[in-house]
């Protein structure tokens, strides 16, 4: 074998796994995300996983806007009046105070789309984000939105033992603060 041969040989037999490595180099960036959703989907309790970090994250952005005064009438323990009188929330169970929570959270921001005279094509994230550009939001309320649309999403995937009371008490409780932001910022539209 001559040198011309030997590295024919060798390019030949390098070309797969270097196109491999290429290829995964290029997709590097939606890994992550894939990882996740397959822990999510299919390993057990990997709803309640992604569902439980969705909560600590909220918890955390409830936290900062405590410390920081952001909004100092915002009560962070009080359950607005009409989630608490919602027979869903009476009843305790998990999937249903977590759903019913989302759904005032829902309400609000298509009271909200309505009022500023937005698309009714416009979904609730993009709502979200028009409140913050408009100044009516901070971001923090944004993060906690997005935790608390991903903390649903989670508990629709989880089974109904999965999550415990005490868990959906406190993500109706990160729900009422948005709610109050949100009920803040409707009323200084409908002022305008």
């Amino acid at each position: 074998m001559d040198w011309k041969q030997f590295i024919a040989s060798l390019v030949g037999s390098l070309a797969w796994p270097a196109a491999f490595l290429i290829f995964l180099f290029v997709i590097r960036k939606y890994l992550g995300g894939l990882v996740a959703r397959v822990i999510e989907l299919h390993l057990p309790g990997g709803a309640k996983a992604v569902f439980v970090a969705q909560l600590e994250r909220g918890q955390e952005v409830i936290e900062i806007t405590k410390s920081e005064r952001k909004n100092p009438t915002m009560a962070f323990d009080e359950m607005p009046k009409e989630l608490s009188e919602k027979p869903e929330i009476k009843i305790y169970r998990p999937h249903y105070m977590i759903l019913s929570a989302y759904d005032s959270v829902s309400d609000l921001l298509k009271q909200v789309r309505a009022a500023m005279d937005l698309s009714e094509r416009m979904n609730l994230p993009s709502i979200m984000r028009a409140l913050e550009e408009k100044r009516l939001v901070d971001s923090d309320m944004v993060r906690l939105f997005d935790s608390a649309r991903a903390a649903r999403n989670a508990a629709l995937h989880a089974s109904q033992s999965e999550i415990s009371r005490v868990e959906a008490e406190e993500y109706v409780k990160q729900v009422s603060v948005l709610s109050t932001a949100l009920r803040a910022a409707l009323n200084e539209i409908k002022k305008k």
